[in-house]
């Protein structure tokens, strides 16, 4: 009986965090080799920072869906000092 109940604790431990996956305000997130800055968690606002090898032109995407079931919308571009150009 023991073993049974430390074996579901164990598998409850495990498929947990699976199910939770939180962003914060200013997080610097990478989706589809582009790096962008969390602008509003409430609202999925996010800025576009950069891209990773990029040659040729580049297409910023309106929408961005991260694969764990929210899509974020790309309000500005900015750098990491801060400032946004909307």
């Amino acid at each position: 009986m023991v073993k049974t109940k430390l074996f579901l604790l164990a598998l409850l431990f495990v498929v947990i965090p699976k199910g939770l996956y939180a962003y914060t305000n200013g997080q610097i997130v990478k989706i589809n080799h582009m790096n962008y800055k969390v602008t509003s968690v409430d609202l999925h606002y996010l800025a576009f920072l950069n891209a990773d090898n990029v040659v040729g032109e580049l297409v910023i995407p309106e929408t961005v869906p991260d694969g764990h079931g929210t899509t974020f919308t790309v309000t500005g571009v900015t750098y990491m000092g801060g400032m946004i150009v909307r």
